[in-house]
């Protein structure tokens, strides 16, 4: 569900957004019925085949999400925003954060620009997932979108004092899809000691689990994988 997803947002904004709700549902409406052609017909998947019960039930969940989707897109695009089509479908130029090189293949990344500068850059990433109390606590203790970030702004070549937005959409949550928040250099510095540490842990060969809280654990769909199972 998530590679269908995400391959339909990508082709949606292989092409500048509308700035009229009609034109960019219309066009997403097209793309909806191309990539999920397959499905519709025998249930194909990229990667699987759906139960056709089940099928029925997750593509109107997709409906759901892209339909709502539109009118984020269009209002960004009012707003002044251009999507990068150059890391669409490709990873931004490594770089370095301290003394680690990171990388990273963002789904979105848009930029909003006075006077040919640079003065905001936006990153999206798609997540499968519907919103709870954990869920956005954790996004935004997770440093994905900050190093994203940090990539976007060396790529495009912007200053450090840009305006950079994260937001993390979460297509099974259309009614409550955005947990966002603002980067600065606050943020990179965190990251950055954060990053640094783990590198240092995974080298003295330190993988001990350390959940930041044991209570979810309880309820892991990983919990059986984990080292903590049964402590």
């Amino acid at each position: 569900m998530g590679i269908l997803l995400h391959g339909i947002l990508r082709d949606f904004h292989s092409e500048p957004v509308p700035a009229s709700p009609e034109l960019a549902r219309s066009r997403m409406d097209e793309i909806v019925a191309r990539k999920l052609a397959a499905a519709d017909v025998n249930g194909q998947g990229p990667h699987s085949v759906f139960d056709p019960s089940l099928w029925k039930i997750r593509r109107k969940q997709i409906m759901a999400v892209v339909d709502e989707y539109v009118n984020f897109a269009v209002r960004d695009a009012l707003d002044g925003f251009e999507t990068q089509s150059a890391y669409l479908d490709a990873a931004l130029p490594p770089a370095h954060l301290g003394e680690v090189l990171l990388c990273g293949k963002p789904d979105h990344v848009s930029t909003h620009r006075s006077g040919g500068r640079i003065d905001a850059i936006r990153i999206d990433d798609f997540k499968y997932s519907a919103i709870s109390g954990s869920t956005a606590r954790l996004l935004k203790e997770s440093f994905q979108i900050p190093i994203y970030a940090y990539l976007a702004m060396h790529a495009l070549g912007a200053d450090k004092s840009v305006r950079m937005d994260g937001r993390y959409l979460l297509l099974r949550s259309p009614e409550n899809p955005i947990v966002s928040y603002s980067i600065d250099e606050t943020v990179f510095d965190d990251v950055r000691m954060r990053v640094e540490a783990l590198v240092r842990k995974v080298g003295e060969g330190k993988l001990h689990p350390d959940p930041a809280e044991r209570q979810d654990c309880v309820d892991c769909e990983y919990r059986r994988l984990c080292r903590l199972y049964g402590t």
